[in-house]
């Protein structure tokens, strides 16, 4: 069978969740395994479209493929690098224990066997991406006494534009990061023919990702006429990179997301992904009375709001909700309202085998976000 590892983002677990949810909805069979804390290996029944593969993840940073066993290591790299076609000066660049100790052996040994050979110190992703080596399949890793090759990495400069390139970008607001949309629209498992919704949508990170992923009906929806404004910018502004989208379905509606029954067919969306109004910024200095209050406040509000999903959502659609966890010196301040949730007509889906959500925080932050999924029943 063959052996991929994926090498996964800073949220490790969240990554893990994004990639089974997306291998099981493409019926691929496959065994996985962790190897270490960022290091994740799948055995698949058939070859990985690797690259194909990456521009769907948002949480998996580099996809290695294995080349077999190194007993031997600096013989298994200077084989594989060998059987490279030998028109013009071979790059590679070699990751894993004693790398630049083998990259050197290497290089003298094919310089030996007269080939013009660069070794190239792969410091991060962007090196590995500018010097080519991914199309060429001369990013090397040892693991394991095993050779692995560098199938796909993350398009980081294609992440950067979608994040601060685009028309209508409001930082005061909060920014849901590109690759967190991404992956828990993933999360959601919803099929692209279906109607997605972002009831908080903000400048449209969530529907923007949506696009890019193929998605053919798309709503927003926002209180606030700038967030909707940000979204229509956004949206034709990406629509254009990628050459037009007549053939998609995109609705905003500036609305309070408690009255989108008013605005929306009963039945008619078929998962809702978003990032709820998460309260007002937090800067550490508080009384701990006005983060408890904040809490049942947002509680008070995400009750109102599935009760109003339970209206417009088909039965048995996906909810990715973030749930935010409010920081106050050592204490955690939750806001409360699974019971309220479940009660409106939804039920939990866990997101790994030890826990029902994940957490995606940043050090030194003030609010940490709680991912859950949810199904209507």
């Amino acid at each position: 069978m063959p052996q991929y590892l994926f090498y996964l983002g800073r949220e490790p677990e969240l990554s893990i969740a994004e990639l089974e949810t997306v291998l099981k909805k493409s019926r691929l069979q496959f065994s996985a395994a962790r190897e270490e804390k960022n290091l994740y290996r799948i055995s698949s029944s058939s070859p990985l479209e690797a690259p194909e593969l990456m521009e769907r993840l948002g949480g998996t940073v580099k996809i290695l493929e294995s080349i077999g066993p190194a007993d031997n290591p600096a013989a298994a790299i200077h084989d594989y690098l060998c059987r490279l076609p030998a028109a013009g000066k071979l790059s590679f660049s070699l990751s894993g224990p004693n790398a630049e100790r083998l990259a050197i052996e290497t290089k003298k040994n094919l310089k030996s066997a007269g080939r013009s050979v660069r070794y190239i110190e792969p410091k991060n992703t962007a090196t590995i991406l500018h010097n080519n080596l991914v199309a060429t399949g001369t990013d090397l890793t040892m693991h394991r006494n095993e050779l692995f090759v560098t199938r796909a990495i993350q398009p980081i400069e294609a992440w950067s534009e979608r994040d601060y390139g685009r028309p209508g970008y409001d930082p005061k607001s909060g920014m849901l990061p590109p690759k967190l949309a991404r992956l828990m629209i993933n999360l959601s498992g919803a099929e692209n023919d279906g109607a997605l919704l972002d009831p908080f949508c903000g400048s449209g990170t969530v529907l923007i990702e949506a696009l890019s992923l193929g998605f053919a009906r798309i709503v927003g929806s926002d209180h606030s006429p700038k967030a909707i404004a940000d979204s229509e910018r956004n949206y034709k502004w990406f629509a254009e990179r990628l050459g037009g989208a007549k053939k998609i379905d995109f609705k905003l509606y500036q609305s309070d997301a408690r009255e989108l029954f008013k605005r929306l067919p009963a039945h008619s969306v078929a998962a809702v992904v978003t990032e709820p109004y998460l309260g007002k910024p937090l800067r550490g200095r508080e009384p701990r009375d006005f983060v408890i209050a904040q809490a049942r406040e947002l509680a008070d509000l995400y009750t109102h709001v599935f009760r109003t999903f339970a209206k417009i959502l088909k039965p048995d659609a996906p909810v990715v909700f973030v749930l935010p966890e409010f920081r106050y010196r050592d204490e955690v301040t939750s806001v409360n309202c699974l019971g309220a949730i479940k009660k409106a007509g939804f039920s939990v889906c866990p997101l790994s085998p030890d826990s029902d959500s994940l957490l995606y925080a940043r050090p030194g932050q003030w609010v940490a976000r709680q991912i859950w999924k949810f199904q209507k029943n």
